[in-house]
């Protein structure tokens, strides 16, 4: 992770978010004036702050520093997962509901 890069993702957050950095230290709680310091000299924040930083852009930490969201990633794959399964049960049901049609037709 280079500092840089994780200031340009909050910055840029930060405007996805339609809030300006002041709005944005008044809702993490911190001056304005700090806030534009660490950004502008490249340092890294305690990781209480980026902690705070990170959830009120509804991001993660790990998301901040790498630009990597693994936690987000997972919920992805499993979201995945689960939409296979129901285009799977939905193909079934129907398969079963042809069947079913075809039952009813022969009067059994």
């Amino acid at each position: 992770m280079t500092t840089k890069d994780f200031w340009n993702r909050v910055k840029k957050l930060i405007k996805a978010h339609n809030m300006t950095q002041k709005q944005f230290t008044e809702y993490i709680d911190i001056p304005l004036d700090s806030f534009k310091s660490m950004v502008y000299n490249n340092r890294e924040p305690v990781f209480s702050l980026a902690v705070d930083m990170a959830k009120a852009l509804g991001v993660t930490v790990d998301y901040l520093s790498t630009g990597n969201d693994r936690e987000l990633k997972n919920l992805r794959l499993k979201e995945l997962e689960n939409r296979q399964a129901a285009s799977k049960l939905l193909k079934l049901a129907k398969e079963m509901q042809k069947e079913a049609e075809k039952i009813i037709g022969k009067g059994i």
